[in-house]
């Protein structure tokens, strides 16, 4: 069901190869993107002279014969608990890969909370958009926050957004991602005789769009539980984008994560870990 398009864009680096080396090393990076986009079982490719008589000059042509295995399963569902600011919360998600052909990915999550917080997200991602290490992204949102133990107030939030991002973050040129929202947040529930002014002057619909933009560069050995590397991301957000929303505002922030194995201390199981999150805020 995968539309050719997806196999060919990965093999535009054969267009320059010059020779047996320079092919079967295209071949092996065409091999190794295709199996990252988890819509295939294997990628196999077959290399040999070309049949036909289309030598150019003294170089021979070749015939690269690629075999895929797609996957029969391409849906998957998980569930869990967690548990936040002291709100436990429940939370499922569904996930589809190539439902149209294009190794598309296509998901909804939902979350529900024992003090009435709840999400409720649906997103598309088009993972090497074109054949490059591109990634395209979309989604709606739709939330509750519950502030009421604390804060005696609920905000609401309905936001879309588009994203773009280029590179990777472990290649020395990092990942640069542009990303565009658009939201509207409402504070409600606010109980007059008891809030606080700061909350108060909160009270009502507010509307933003923004543009973003973000770089990350990362050496980590693991992206959920590092033991060694480092981890650099600048982000920068504009806010009040051609008039639209009463949201205007730039915010800047850095964050550094250092992470170093304590094996040299005697302690292998160990490793220590330092953070750093400044940040700045300019209204506009």
């Amino acid at each position: 069901q995968t539309h050719e398009s997806v196999i060919r864009n990965e093999l535009r680096a054969l267009r320059t190869a010059s020779n047996l080396g320079e092919i079967h090393a295209a071949c092996a990076v065409a091999a190794a993107h295709l199996e990252s986009l988890q819509i295939f079982e294997a990628a196999d490719f077959a290399v040999d002279r070309a049949r036909a008589d289309g030598s150019q000059g003294d170089m021979p042509l070749a015939d690269v014969v690629v075999t895929v295995s797609e996957r029969q399963r391409l849906a998957t569902a998980s569930t869990g608990v967690h548990s936040t600011a002291g709100e436990g919360s429940m939370d499922a998600e569904v996930r589809v890969r190539n439902l149209f052909g294009r190794a598309e990915v296509l998901g909804v999550e939902m979350e529900a909370g024992q003090h009435k917080s709840n999400t409720f997200r649906l997103y598309a991602t088009k993972p090497r958009w074109g054949g490059a290490d591109a990634r395209l992204h979309a989604e709606v949102c739709k939330t509750v926050l519950s502030h009421q133990r604390k804060s005696s107030y609920s905000e609401k939030g309905h936001t879309a957004s588009v994203s773009a991002a280029v590179g990777h973050a472990a290649l020395p040129g990092g990942c640069h991602e542009v990303s565009y929202e658009a939201g509207l947040r409402e504070v409600c529930h606010v109980p007059v005789r008891t809030s606080s002014w700061a909350v108060l002057s909160q009270r009502g619909l507010s509307a933003k769009s923004s543009l973003k933009h973000s770089f990350s560069r990362a050496s980590l050995d693991d992206a959920i539980l590092p033991t060694r590397g480092a981890l650099l991301r600048l982000t920068t957000e504009v806010a009040g984008l051609g008039g639209v929303g009463d949201a205007a505002f730039q915010k800047h922030t850095a964050e550094a994560r250092v992470h170093t194995p304590l094996a040299a201390l005697g302690l292998p199981q160990l490793s220590l870990s330092v953070a750093a999150t400044l940040g700045l805020l300019l209204p506009r």
